[in-house]
């Protein structure tokens, strides 16, 4: 169902207009047909429902204010859809309206008692703390006096008796300028106490400062510089307790006021709360018909517009339309013709996909959508991906790290689908692909004999020698029945073994799938029979990636399946020479047992990858100038120097892209062989430490610290880190070595009339008003 896109018509629908909003919406819930639009030309603002998707603008707007303030008062939404008889907009509009208003007067009831509140109980703080900033009264404040010691040095006697105060609270942060602004309003004259109170003030933490200056006229520049902060100044006519007592009261009064206002306000928004989804969904609804009912041609009483739909849903859509008119009493039956798709329009593209294969299908259409009836490379990933993968990544004991955790994502699926993280939501979307990496990884960890880095001998070695008396007797050496020798993990040729047998399986891998790709395209090309671009661009394509690349991979499988009783031919030199010295074959490159053989051979492909590169060169844009000529309305005012100067460019980029890409694919070799070392370092400097312990005692207890340290860095750094490095890499060879062989990804998806949450109204609410 995802190798290729689904079968599209192009249809035309001529309905009534006064029953096309009706229709629309009978199209909204079957999901299966995309509009196209026939009024391009003609501006969003002047379009025939334009001021309609003003309407749905507006109360969108109130409706997302009231879904906000719901939010905002953690009142939860039901989880089960609550339905409504109404479905008018009008309706809907003056429902909304009516919450808004209620609310907006509850509201603003509440912020002015919460305004008083907040005064009431700053001033019980300033009236509870007065006394720390250092105002001397006789019981809690019957006059102010000021410390002899203090005053006689700063005032004079005149200027004592005069003394007044001044008691403000001020933001924190602007306590220091403050004073210092006092400082030179009075000419020095000012002596001042502050303390910082604990509490806060609507999110604002402030001081209590209490200033003594002389005269009238500088207490009034003094208020007027502490208001100009935001400072606000305090006067008690009455004694500090008979006031503090009095606000006490009234305080507690205002909290039981706020509480109950609150409440009234609450209650308000958890009706709303009971249909805001429906609402939502009513609201997306009308979207989707006021915007593809723009997209429709009006001839006098009559809507005309094209549209996709397809084709295993034609007779279920007529079905449809022809309950909507029966529904709405239509006596001229709306008509959904099928016309011939014109050559310059693409159908859209549509896959049939499932919670399996959705996450291959979204890899490939973040590259690009796949063209209409172009083989999709997701069906090829469900298997090709999680293979180049396990590469990169193969160990056992990893992959059971990984395939245990996605088991876990599919086991709780329903209660993680619940989880609006974007972490959490990313990886469980990717669940399966996870679990078929992990599997994957198991077993090539299985072929590399790798169990975190660690080796064993389960099908017994041929590199294990027999003690016979004081003889060592080699022992018959015989292929290992699956995967690696474990005895190679312990050899001093290790490293050079493994290196030189993983970048050869990564270039055999690349080649392969590369070749496939190239394979994949000639199918797209009879599909579409387009029998010049198979004969000028295919043909040469790939005799040339399969003549010398395909040789080069031929070369490697032989290699390996020969015994070598001396040094074998070093194979990048002799690909070498078959471009330098086409025919000649050397010594140290022989690879066959026929020299003269070899030597033809390559010659054979030296001509044949010069003719190849020639014809992809020439070929096509000889065809495409000669069909130029024939066909000049066709030719879209191209030149022909632009179109040999393209294909040239073409050529040179084929070519060198298959020695770039061939080489991109050694990125499986690389890592892998980084996994394995990061994973050998990781066990040989942490556990290899304490199981290397003579004694068993310092051995146990140093494992109660080097294991944790193991356990924790393999998850982080090796099933975590690694893995994503490995996925990314996987990543790039999907998009760019094996897409471009055959994947043209200039389609377009399948966007049908559905209710969507995150669908956008092309004509903002502010612009129709404009307009």
């Amino acid at each position: 169902e995802i190798f290729r896109s689904k079968t599209m018509n192009l249809c035309e629908l001529n309905v009534k207009r006064d029953i096309a909003a009706s229709m629309l919406q009978s199209f909204v819930h079957l999901k299966s047909i995309q509009f196209t639009d026939l009024n391009e030309n003609v501006p969003a603002y002047q379009r025939n429902y334009s001021k309609d998707v003003q309407k749905v603008a507006e109360i969108e707007s109130k409706l997302t204010y009231i879904r906000s303030q719901i939010e905002q008062s953690d009142i939860q939404i039901p989880n089960q859809l609550q339905h409504l008889e109404t479905n008018s907009m009008v309706t809907l509009e003056q429902e909304l309206d009516q919450i808004i208003n209620e609310f907006k007067e509850l509201q603003s009831d509440y912020m002015q008692n919460k305004s008083k509140h907040d005064d009431l109980f700053e001033q019980t703080q300033v009236l509870t703390h007065a006394d720390k900033v250092d105002i001397r009264q006789d019981s809690m404040g019957q006059g102010i006096e000021i410390a002899t010691e203090i005053t006689s040095e700063l005032l004079s006697e005149a200027q004592t008796e005069s003394l007044q105060s001044i008691l403000f609270t001020i933001p924190r942060k602007l306590t220091f300028i403050v004073i210092r602004a006092l400082f030179k309003i009075s000419y020095g004259n000012i002596y001042h106490e502050s303390y910082q109170l604990e509490e806060t003030f609507n999110d604002d933490i402030r001081d209590l400062v209490c200033c003594f200056v002389p005269g009238k006229e500088t207490v009034a520049r003094c208020v007027r510089i502490i208001n100009s902060f935001g400072g606000k100044c305090f006067e008690f006519a009455t004694d500090r307790q008979t006031a503090l007592k009095a606000a006490s009261e009234a305080l507690s009064a205002f909290k039981l006021t706020l509480a109950l206002s609150k409440q009234r306000q609450d209650n308000v928004l958890m009706k709303a709360a009971k249909y805001i989804d429906f609402w939502t969904e009513l609201l997306l609804e009308q979207k989707q018909i006021y915007h593809n009912l723009n997209f429709l041609k009006l001839n006098q009483e009559t809507l005309t517009g094209k549209c996709w739909v397809p084709a295993e849903m034609m007779e279920r859509v007529r079905t449809e339309i022809d309950a909507c008119d029966f529904r709405n009493g239509n006596t001229v039956k709306t008509a959904l013709v099928e016309i011939p798709i014109p050559k310059h329009m693409q159908p859209p593209t549509q896959f049939k996909t499932n919670s399996y294969t959705d996450v291959y299908q979204n890899i490939v259409q973040a590259y690009g959508a796949p063209s209409y009836k172009e083989i999709n490379p997701a069906y090829f990933y469900v298997y090709q991906f999680p293979f180049t993968f396990s590469v990169m990544f193969g160990d056992v004991g990893h992959g059971l790290i990984n395939a245990m955790i996605a088991l876990m994502m599919i086991i709780f699926a329903k209660k993680l689908s619940q989880v609006h993280n974007d972490m959490i939501e990313m990886l469980f979307e990717g669940r399966y692909l996870i679990l078929l990496m992990s599997i994957f990884s198991i077993i090539v960890g299985f072929i590399y004999n790798d169990f975190f880095a660690l080796g064993f001998d389960i099908f017994g070695s041929s590199y294990k020698w027999e003690i016979e008396g004081a003889k060592a007797v080699a022992p018959f050496v015989k292929v290992s029945k699956f995967g690696m020798d474990a005895h190679w993990h312990w050899a001093e040729q290790n490293m050079m073994f493994l290196n030189s047998y993983k970048m050869k399986t990564a270039v055999v891998i690349g080649v392969s799938q590369m070749l496939f790709g190239l394979i994949l395209k000639l199918m797209n090309l009879i599909k579409q029979k387009d029998y010049p671009k198979l004969f000028c661009v295919w043909i040469p394509e790939f005799s040339f990636m399969a003549g010398f690349f395909g040789y080069m991979v031929f070369c490697i499988i032989y290699k390996w399946m020969q015994n070598w009783t001396e040094t074998p031919p070093a194979l990048i030199s002799m690909l070498i020479q078959v471009f330098l010295s086409p025919g000649t074959v050397d010594e140290n490159s022989q690879l066959m047992q026929d020299a003269a053989t070899q030597g033809s051979v390559h010659k054979f492909l030296f001509f044949l990858s010069v003719i190849m590169i020639l014809w992809l060169m020439i070929a096509e844009p000889v065809y495409e100038i000669r069909h130029m000529k024939k066909h000049p309305e066709e030719s879209h005012d191209k030149a022909s120097s632009d179109i040999i100067v393209q294909q040239v460019i073409h050529t040179i980029e084929y070519v060198l892209g298959c020695i770039s890409h061939t080489a991109s694919y050694l990125r499986l070799w690389a890592l892998s062989l980084a996994h394995s070392q990061l994973a050998e370092v990781f066990f040989d400097q942490m556990l290899g430490v304490s199981l290397g312990q003579s004694s068993p005692l310092i051995g146990g207890l140093s494992l109660l610290i080097t294991y944790p340290m193991f356990f924790g860095a393999s998850i982080a750094i090796l099933c975590a880190m690694e893995a994503l490095s490995a996925f990314l890499h996987g990543l790039r060879l999907a998009w760019i070595e094996f897409n471009s062989k055959f994947f043209a990804a200039e389609g377009y998806l399948f966007e049908p009339m559905q209710i969507e949450k995150q669908f956008g109204i092309v004509v903002s609410a502010s612009l129709a008003r404009d307009q």
